[in-house]
């Protein structure tokens, strides 16, 4: 199995649709953007959770308090200069997945989704209940289905 469709399989898992246009659509740019931020399987489980959980892989959502994309990243984000149609669609989705990760990673859990304030630098995940959600669906979805790479054969010489 690739790594994208490993993605897009736990994508469906944690957040299934029944629309194969939907699926073809924003769930494989979502996959593709979240592949192309990371080669981890944690990472892209984590992506994965932080995404469905946030906008059900909606790349147009626009939160209540203006968050944007997949993610719902707070402006300023620092993909903004890409443009969002045509041919670039894809780039932005991809910038909005890498910032989301170095976000998660900075932040931790608990200031990713913003339930510590300014002291998320210190909080475990346990104290953070929709942290902990996020974390841990993209924990028992690896932990249940470890990513498995395709052996490539090299012909023999």
């Amino acid at each position: 199995m690739t790594f994208i469709r490993w993605i897009a399989w736990a994508m469906l898992s944690m957040f299934p649709c029944s629309s194969p246009s939907r699926i073809a659509g924003e769930y494989r740019v979502v996959a593709t953007a979240i592949s192309r931020a990371t080669p981890s399987p944690s990472d892209a489980a984590d992506l994965a959770s932080v995404a469905s959980y946030e906008s059900g892989y909606d790349v147009r959502a626009v939160g209540r308090k203006g968050e944007v994309g997949a993610w719902q990243l707070m402006p300023p984000v620092a993909c903004e200069s890409v443009r969002r149609d045509g041919a670039n669609a894809q780039r932005a989705v991809d910038c909005q997945a890498r910032e989301a990760l170095r976000r998660w990673k900075e932040q931790a859990p608990c200031g990713y989704t913003g339930e510590m304030g300014r002291t998320w630098a210190s909080a475990e995940a346990t104290d953070c209940p929709m942290a902990r959600r996020r974390m841990n669906r993209a924990t028992a979805w690896v932990a249940q289905h470890p990513f498995e790479p395709v052996a490539t054969s090299s012909p023999d010489s």
